[in-house]
């Protein structure tokens, strides 16, 4: 029973970061993070982290089911964070990449993000290779 719990949780996530399987440049990764932020989807956003998928390659197995419960909590805070913030205003209704500068295993995204109410603001992204893959620093602006 308890390899049958860990196998669904390790196929769980697997579907989860499959919406994240588009790091195959900063520039993707940029694109991804934020289609995810403009839909308002932050917990999937996080997915999609730097942070995330360090965490996730330093679990054993056997601790998947304890790691998937913590992080689930983390992201529901997350989530709540995000829409407090960005639910003031009204949302973000478009978010153009600006530059991508790349140097070696690491990058900078520089964004212009129209928000709902119509204000703008510049915002900068951090992106970093990990196992061969790109991943945006999670930020919530």
């Amino acid at each position: 029973m308890k390899k049958l719990v860990i196998v669904l949780a390790v196929i769980a996530m697997a579907f989860g970061m499959s919406s994240c399987s588009s790091t195959s440049s900063p520039e993707a990764a940029v694109k991804n993070y934020c289609k995810l932020m403009k839909k308002g989807d932050a917990k999937e956003a996080y997915k999609c982290s730097y942070d995330y998928a360090v965490a996730m390659k330093g679990i054993p197995e056997d601790g998947l089911k304890e790691f998937e419960e913590e992080i689930q909590e983390y992201m529901n805070k997350i989530q709540e964070k995000y829409d407090k913030k960005i639910g003031k205003k009204d949302g973000i209704k478009n978010i153009e990449i600006v530059e991508v500068e790349k140097k070696e295993n690491k990058a900078r995204a520089k964004l212009e993000v129209t928000y709902g109410d119509g204000d703008t603001d510049r915002e900068k992204l951090s992106v970093k290779k990990f196992d061969e893959k790109w991943y945006v620093e999670f930020v919530i602006w």
